[in-house]
């Protein structure tokens, strides 16, 4: 069965924007995120189901985001992450190079430890360490 996400998507708020905390809010463009008022349930929907839910750089940021909206949101009590169309994800796509985000949110979200890992100069967090300290409970 095919997953596909219905409504609107959430705008995601930016807590991060080069060396300033912030509260803005952007428009996702490779995710769809929503939040059950009632049941405290976010979902997050991996949403480029024609490109298999390929993970991008810009995806892994845009994750990065919500992920940390989530963490503030006190009517989140559970994220459920799933992908539209018939995959979740077909893996990396190590050839897609562009972000979609704000370079300067990109930034700040690395500076604050909320972004991707710190590794050699010009590499990438191919591991994607810093996703998943993400979700790692805060002590």
């Amino acid at each position: 069965a095919m997953a596909t996400p219905t409504g609107p998507s959430l705008p995601a708020r930016v807590y991060y924007r080069g060396d300033k905390e912030v509260e803005e809010e952007i428009q996702l463009t490779r995710l769809h995120f929503t939040i059950d008022e009632k049941t405290g349930v976010a979902t997050i929907f991996w949403n480029e189901p024609k490109k298999l839910n390929r993970l991008t750089v810009s995806l892994i940021m845009e994750l990065q985001i919500v992920l940390e909206q989530c963490k503030r949101d006190p009517r989140v009590k559970a994220l459920l992450w799933t992908g539209a169309g018939t995959a979740f994800s077909c893996g990396a796509d190590f050839g897609d190079p562009s972000m979609v985000v704000d370079q300067e949110i990109v930034e700040g979200y690395n500076k604050a430890g909320k972004g991707s890992m710190p590794i050699a100069e010009g590499a990438s967090d191919i591991a994607l360490k810093g996703l998943v300290m993400q979700m790692a409970p805060s002590a």
